[in-house]
């Protein structure tokens, strides 16, 4: 895989309206076999024939499956649940992991599969649980590629604390060349380590992943699952943020930190308003737009 490096390149793509679209992105379609459509991962296993013609295989102990739907979910009914595996033949561990794919039951060998992308995106976000053993630390990972199929682009976050409830986290991706994207590998995984020779996957780690958003330059949410037409502008934002909706009924905005933690409630009762960011430090935060049942969430940048 070619490279293109091109360091201290600084982007602004802010005048862009094409999306980006991760398919299934809640993890709300299963496939017939109780698979996630579009997600998925083929993990190969060595077999041999012994002497008598018998079939070997490695002794793995599994923690539940590599991955599932599970029903502890952060919207809707379902979300993805990720698990470990441990080779006692091989002395290795094998981690669970997910791969978003185009074919709605994943068919790629390894792990290498994209999705088509338009404009450049941002970042990935998504809410996750992670309950992890032994130091475990997880990972979310998106990587774009030109129409090439040279890499352009690269974003990771590392998990590594403890929540029985969903938080939100976001993975910034840093470009490396001007060309433009085609597509996008989207990877979710239940163990990261720099020392792979080190350490080893743990059994009994968790790491569950729900509501899966793609952020393009224009800063607009792209989950397409139960959402309302909201616009937000502009993102980043110093002082003002201006929503804009296709109805004036009430709704309810709120802004959290990515840790989840509530920092601002206000109601809203048209079809375009303002909210003051003016008392919010730099950083990066999480805004819901909640009406008639329905919720939309978008990372907000601040930057005074």
């Amino acid at each position: 895989m070619i490279k293109n490096l091109i360091l201290g390149v600084s982007m602004c793509f802010l005048a862009s309206n094409s999306f980006a679209q991760i398919p299934n992105p809640s993890f709300e379609e299963i496939n017939a076999n109780g698979s996630i459509r579009n997600w998925g991962n083929l993990y190969i296993q060595s077999v041999w024939f012994d002497t008598t013609g018998e079939m070997q295989g490695d002794s793995i102990i599994y923690d539940n499956a590599y991955y599932a739907a599970t029903s502890e979910a952060h919207n809707g009914n379902w979300a993805a649940e990720m698990r470990n595996s441990y080779n006692y033949t091989l002395n290795t561990g094998t981690s669970g992991e997910i791969v978003a794919d185009l074919d709605s039951v994943y068919s790629a060998w390894g792990s290498f599969e994209t999705i088509p992308v338009e404009n450049y995106p941002t970042a990935l976000g998504f809410f996750y649980k992670h309950n992890p053993v032994n130091g475990d630390s997880a990972s979310a990972i998106i990587v774009v590629y030109d129409s090439l199929g040279n890499e352009i682009g690269f974003g990771r976050c590392i998990i590594s604390n403890f929540t029985n409830a969903y938080l939100y986290n976001t993975a910034q991706i840093t470009y490396t060349s001007q060309d433009v994207p085609a597509n996008a590998m989207v990877k979710f995984n239940n163990f990261y380590t720099e020392a792979p020779d080190v350490r080893q996957p743990s059994l009994g780690s968790r790491f569950l992943v729900d509501d899966v958003q793609l952020y393009t330059s224009t800063g607009f949410d792209l989950i397409s699952r139960k959402q309302l037409d909201v616009m937000v502008y502009p993102n980043p934002s110093s002082e003002l943020i201006t929503i804009r909706r296709n109805t004036s009924e009430m709704a309810q905005v709120n802004i959290y930190q990515l840790n989840g933690q509530l920092l601002k409630q206000e109601t809203i009762c048209s079809d375009v308003s303002e909210i003051d960011l003016r008392h919010f430090s730099n950083g990066a935060y999480l805004l819901e737009v909640i009406s008639d049942g329905k919720n939309w969430t978008q990372q907000l940048i601040i930057q005074h």
